[in-house]
C-alpha cells in the first residue's frame, strides 16, 4: 500500500514540475513573441506628419494649377502632413501655439494652404505660415533658388503691403510675400484673425 502511496506522490510531483516548468517556457516565449509584436506594429504604424509646411520647391509647383482638383491631386501625396480640412483649405497636421494681438496663447495649424473655390472668385493659392522662424526659413529657400526682391506694393488680396521676388532660373514666376493680419479675407481659421501671418504665393507674371 505504502509503495502504491509513494509512486501515486512521486507521479503527482512529475506533474506539477513537469507544468511549472511548461508555463515558464510559455512565459518566456510569450515575452519574445511581444516584442518581436511590438516591433513589427511600430515598423507598420502609420506615419507622423514630419514637416510644418511646404517647400519652395512644392509651391512653385503646384502654382502651375489653376482650378482646385490640379491641387487637391497635387497635396494628395501630402496626406501624412496636410488635412483637408474644408472646401478650399488644407491645413498642417502639426499644430503649434500662436500669440493673438492681445498676448493670447491659440493651438492651430502650423501653416494652411488655401486656394478659390468661390464662383466667380479670380484664382488664386496661398500658402500661409504663422510662425516667424518658418517663415523666415521658407524665404531662405526661395533666396536659394535665386529669387530675390524686385519691388513692393499694396497688395489687396492680403490687405498689406507685398514685397515682388523673381528668379532667372523660375522666368515667368513672381513670388509675393506679405505680412498680415488678413491673408485669406472672412474664410475658414483667417474669419476675425487678430494674430500675425506670413503669406506665400507664387504667381505667373502678367
Amino acid at each position: 500500500m505504502r509503495l502504491i502511496f509513494n509512486w501515486c506522490t512521486l507521479f503527482f510531483l512529475v506533474l506539477v514540475m513537469t507544468g511549472c516548468s511548461s508555463n515558464s517556457n510559455k512565459k518566456a516565449v510569450n515575452a519574445a513573441d511581444l516584442d518581436s509584436i511590438m516591433a513589427e506594429e511600430a515598423k507598420n504604424a502609420p506615419a507622423g506628419p514630419v514637416r510644418n509646411n511646404l517647400s519652395a520647391d512644392e509651391l512653385i509647383k503646384v502654382s502651375d494649377c489653376n482650378d482646385a482638383a490640379c491641387v487637391q491631386l497635387f497635396m494628395k501625396d501630402l496626406a501624412t502632413d496636410f488635412v483637408y480640412a474644408k472646401k478650399g483649405e488644407f491645413a498642417s497636421l502639426t499644430r503649434s501655439a500662436i500669440k493673438d494681438t492681445a498676448g493670447q496663447e491659440m493651438i492651430m495649424p502650423v501653416s494652411t494652404l488655401y486656394f478659390s473655390t468661390d464662383p466667380g472668385a479670380d484664382w488664386r493659392i496661398a500658402h500661409t505660415v504663422h510662425k516667424s522662424e518658418i517663415s523666415n526659413q521658407l524665404l531662405n529657400e526661395f533666396t536659394a533658388k535665386g529669387f530675390s526682391l524686385q519691388d513692393s506694393g499694396y497688395y489687396y488680396p492680403t490687405k498689406a503691403r507685398a514685397y515682388h521676388y523673381t528668379s532667372a532660373q523660375y522666368p515667368g514666376k513672381v513670388l509675393y510675400f506679405s505680412t498680415t493680419y488678413k491673408p485669406w479675407g472672412a474664410k475658414g481659421i483667417y474669419l476675425g484673425a487678430n494674430w500675425v501671418s506670413f503669406v506665400f504665393e507664387v504667381l505667373s507674371a502678367q
